[in-house]
């Protein structure tokens, strides 16, 4: 949950710098989006190997929470950039 926080912060952080002129930079924050989507895979993949060689179950089976957990973050940051993206082509094609 702290590190879905910590995400939350910093896109919204970002959020207030990527405004130009009161129009807001869709493109940006798609990029910040992938940035969190990547980090998310790495840690996704790096408690993936920790469950490879997990030997308690009940630590398995957090692991396995977790990973649900983190692998949902990353399906929302990536859905969120493809429509920050199309917004983006949108606002170029206007």
């Amino acid at each position: 949950m702290f590190l879905f926080r910590q995400i939350v912060l910093q896109i919204e952080n970002s959020r207030m710098l990527n405004m130009h002129n009161g129009l807001i930079n869709y493109e940006l924050w798609a990029n910040e989006y992938e940035e969190q989507m990547h980090t998310l895979n790495r840690k996704i993949e790096t408690l993936k190997k920790e469950r490879k060689i997990c030997t308690a179950v009940c630590a398995e089976l957090e692991l396995n929470k977790r990973i649900t957990s983190l692998y949902n973050m990353y399906l929302e940051c990536k859905h969120t950039a493809q429509m920050m993206r199309n917004r983006a082509k949108e606002r170029e094609a206007a």
